[in-house]
């Protein structure tokens, strides 16, 4: 008895909370949705990384102008949350926002010289190359402050000393509107956008996979965000279902629980699997009613 009547209030509760929370994808506070570095690898003849951010706001992309930049590296056992990074223990190398730049030689100085008990020490630079590559947890990371607001944001770097082509970023060109008003144009509350990122010839690239020798093609992964209304998808990818209908395709609802009159702006960020990523934007007024 006392069991349904449990299951009763859960169930009333539930009922009354509603959807508390804004969709995953909703950007109702600035949030940290990507870090792009140049090139993804670093390889043996690298002088620098250049590294970027995106930040996204309720008002749009945000003009961040305080931040601190540092590699680390990482207990891969980790959280997220427990990363610090920036931290104690890390290489601080920039306060530039975009544009960032790490000095390889410098990194290499730096991992040189690390105390490497936490992870096991290399004894020795036959070691320490065994080391380096796929398995070396090498992260950059970054902590901005924005409107009073710290936020942080890591990304991990390859170290590729096998002499294999490296990785480059994929290039995301844009967004087609498939169905509904083109960018720049007014939308309505309770409008439905059919949406497909566009990304440039050759994105994708052929490797060998390091686990199995075979050879692979990239994925490419598109994560969606909104500063209103909710996507039918928070992830799509480049590909084809049984029927041949794209998976990339997303529709975005501009539902009026989450949309404000204003300008909208729709971010997509693109991933190759690899630690290559992209980004691009498209904006729109939504009218009032």
């Amino acid at each position: 008895m006392r069991k349904a009547q449990f299951a009763l209030i859960l169930l009333v509760a539930a009922a009354g909370c509603g959807q508390p929370f804004g969709p995953q994808t909703l950007v109702d506070k600035p949030r940290f949705l990507a870090i792009r570095a140049e090139p993804p690898e670093i390889g043996l003849d690298s002088q620098f990384v250049n590294l970027d951010l995106l930040v996204a706001t309720p008002s749009g992309e945000a003009d961040v102008q305080q931040c601190t930049w540092a590699a680390c590296i990482v207990n891969l056992g980790w959280a997220a949350g427990q990363i610090d990074c920036p931290g104690k223990n890390s290489l601080v190398f920039s306060n530039t926002c975009h544009g960032a730049r790490l000095d390889v030689e410098e990194l290499v100085d730096w991992l040189s010289g690390l105390d490497w008990s936490d992870l096991g020490p290399p004894g020795n630079s036959e070691q320490l190359s065994d080391l380096m590559g796929q398995q070396l947890p090498l992260f950059v990371g970054v902590e901005v402050e924005i409107g009073g607001t710290s936020l942080r944001g890591i990304k991990r770097l390859r170290i590729n000393i096998d002499g294999d082509e490296p990785n480059g970023n994929p290039s995301l060109v844009g967004i087609e509107v498939m169905e509904g008003p083109a960018p720049g144009e007014l939308v309505s509350s309770g409008d439905q956008l059919r949406l497909r990122p566009l990304v440039a010839e050759g994105s994708s690239q052929a490797f060998t996979d390091p686990d199995t020798g075979e050879p692979r093609q990239e994925d490419m992964l598109f994560s969606w965000f909104s500063n209103a209304g909710e996507f039918e998808e928070r992830r799509t990818i480049l590909d084809t279902d049984s029927h041949g209908n794209p998976l990339d395709v997303n529709t975005w609802h501009l539902t009026p629980k989450w949309s404000s009159p204003g300008p909208v702006w729709v971010w997509v960020v693109v991933r190759d699997g690899r630690w290559g990523c992209d980004w691009t934007s498209i904006g729109f007024t939504l009218k009032q009613d």
